[in-house]
C-alpha cells in the first residue's frame, strides 16, 4: 500500500517542530536564562545591552550604579556606544538596584519582540497553509544566530521587530508611521538608515520625511544629552573608512568586507581576539571589497528602481534586510538574523511559484547560515581536544554564513526578477 504524501509531509514537519522546539528551549531558552540568573555583579559582560545599561550619563548621578557597570573602563565617564535609543529603551531598567534582574527582564523583553515579529509575519503570509505556516515559525525557532542573540542581550531582535512592523505599516499604506518605526531602528544602531534610499526610490515619501525627521531629532537630542563627539562607534567607523590598513578578520563578523580580508589578508586562527593589528588589508582585498560591496549596493537599488511602482514589499524589505548587514564594514554573527525576513518572504514565493529549484537553493541556504553550527558530528572532525578549534569557529573563519547569505540574496532577486516576468 503506498504511503500518502500528506502522511510523510506531516509526518517530517512533526520531526522539524520537535527539533526547533528542542534547539529553542535547550538554547534560545535554557542556556540565556541561566547566563542571567548566574551572572555575578562584579563580571565583566559583553553585548549591546551592558554596552548601554547603566546608560553612561545615568551613572554620572547615582553612585550605585556607577560602582556595578561594566562599561566604566570604555567609557571612563565619558564616551558612550552604540545609537541613542539602546541607552532610551535600558533607562527604565536603571529602577532596579540588581542587574542581574535588569539582564533578565531585558531578556523576556526580546523575546516579546521577537514573538510579536513572528506574529506580523505570519499575519503578511495569512494565506498559507497551516502546515507552511508552521514551518515558517520552525524556519525562526531553529536559527543559529538568533540563540546567541538573546544569550548576549543583544538590540538587534528589537531592530528585526522595528523593520517587520515597518513593513506591515507600510503595506498599510501607514507611511508616516512605518518612517517613524524605521528612524527608530536606525537611532538604535544605524544599519536600518539604509530604507531612507529605499524610501526615495520608491516615491514614499511621507516614509521618508517621517525617518528623516526621527532620525533628526533622535540625534540633536543625543547631541545635548551624550554628545556624539563622545560616540565610540562613530570614531571607529571612521577611523576603519579612512584606514587603508586596518582590517577586521574577527572570526564572528560575517559581512562581505570581513570575508574577503580574511581571505585575502594574513590573519591568526585565534578565536579570542577581535582586531588583528598585523592583519594589514592587502591591495587585492581592498579592491576586491570596493567591488563586491559597490556592485551588491547598485544592483539592488537599480533592481529596485526599475521596479519601483511594484507592490511587491515584502520582498523588497527582505532583500535590503539581507543586503545591509552582508556590505557593513563588520559585524556579529547575530546580524544573521536580519535573514529571517528574507527566508520568511522567500518561501512564500516559493510555494506560490512552486519553484523547486529555488527551494533547494533556499534549503542550502537556510543550512549554511541557519544550522550547521548545531551539527556536533562536526566536533569530531575537528578534533577540538588537539587543535583548539570548534565548529563555531571553523565555519564561520571559513565566511561559510557569508556565502549562506549571498545564495539567500541571489535567490531573493531571482525571485524578484521572476515577479517582473509574469
Amino acid at each position: 500500500m503506498l504511503i500518502d504524501k500528506k502522511f510523510i509531509g506531516y509526518a517530517l514537519l512533526a520531526v522539524l517542530a520537535i527539533v526547533a522546539l528542542y534547539s529553542f528551549y535547550h538554547r534560545g531558552i535554557k542556556v540565556p536564562f541561566r547566563a542571567a540568573v548566574n551572572m555575578s555583579e562584579t563580571d565583566r559582560r559583553g553585548g549591546d545591552f551592558w554596552g548601554t545599561f547603566p546608560a553612561h550619563f545615568v551613572e554620572k548621578y547615582n553612585t550605585e550604579l556607577r560602582n556595578k557597570t561594566i562599561v566604566k573602563d570604555w567609557s571612563k565617564g565619558v564616551e558612550w556606544d552604540y545609537g541613542p535609543v539602546q541607552h532610551l529603551l535600558t533607562l527604565p531598567l536603571t529602577i532596579f538596584s540588581s542587574i542581574r534582574f535588569a539582564g533578565a527582564i531585558w531578556l523576556v523583553t526580546n523575546y516579546i519582540f521577537l514573538g510579536l515579529t513572528i506574529w506580523l509575519i505570519l499575519r503578511m503570509v495569512h494565506d498559507l497553509p497551516p502546515g507552511l505556516k508552521m514551518l515558517m515559525v520552525c524556519l525562526w525557532l531553529a536559527y543559529w544566530p538568533l540563540y546567541p542573540a538573546l544569550e548576549e542581550n543583544v538590540i538587534e531582535i528589537f531592530e528585526l521587530f522595528m523593520i517587520v512592523l515597518s513593513l506591515y505599516l507600510l503595506q498599510k499604506n501607514r507611511d508616516y508611521l512605518s518612517g517613524g518605526i524605521l528612524g527608530l531602528a536606525a537611532m538604535a544602531k544605524f544599519l536600518p538608515m539604509v530604507f531612507l534610499v529605499y524610501f526615495l526610490i520608491k516615491g514614499r515619501f511621507r516614509a521618508f520625511a517621517a525617518m528623516a525627521m526621527t532620525v533628526m531629532v533622535i540625534m540633536i537630542g543625543a547631541q545635548f544629552t551624550l554628545g556624539w563627539q563622545n560616540n565610540r562607534m562613530m570614531k571607529n567607523f571612521i577611523t576603519e573608512l579612512k584606514s587603508e590598513k586596518y582590517g577586521y578578520t574577527y572570526w564572528r563578523s560575517q559581512t562581505i568586507p570581513s570575508a574577503i580580508e580574511r581571505l585575502f589578508s594574513k590573519t591568526d586562527y585565534t578565536p579570542d581576539k577581535i582586531y588583528y593589528p598585523q592583519a594589514s588589508k592587502t591591495r587585492i582585498a581592498r579592491w576586491a571589497t570596493k567591488i563586491a560591496v559597490g556592485a551588491i549596493v547598485l544592483g539592488v537599488f537599480v533592481s529596485v528602481w526599475f521596479r519601483r511602482k511594484s507592490g511587491e514589499l515584502a520582498l523588497e524589505y527582505g532583500i535590503i534586510a539581507v543586503a545591509m548587514f552582508l556590505v557593513s564594514t563588520h559585524g556579529q554573527h547575530y546580524y544573521l538574523i536580519f535573514s529571517l525576513v528574507g527566508y520568511s518572504f522567500a518561501l512564500y514565493h516559493l510555494y506560490k511559484k512552486r519553484y523547486v529549484f529555488g527551494g533547494m537553493i533556499f534549503a542550502l541556504s537556510y543550512l549554511i547560515t541557519g544550522y550547521i553550527m548545531q551539527i556536533r558530528e562536526f566536533d569530531k572532525l575537528l578534533i577540538p581536544g588537539s587543535s583548539g578549534i570548534n565548529r563555531e569557529v571553523f565555519f564561520n573563519f571559513l565566511s561559510f554564513p557569508t556565502y549562506g547569505s549571498m545564495l539567500l540574496l541571489a535567490l531573493l532577486l531571482n525571485i524578484y526578477y521572476l515577479n517582473r516576468l509574469k
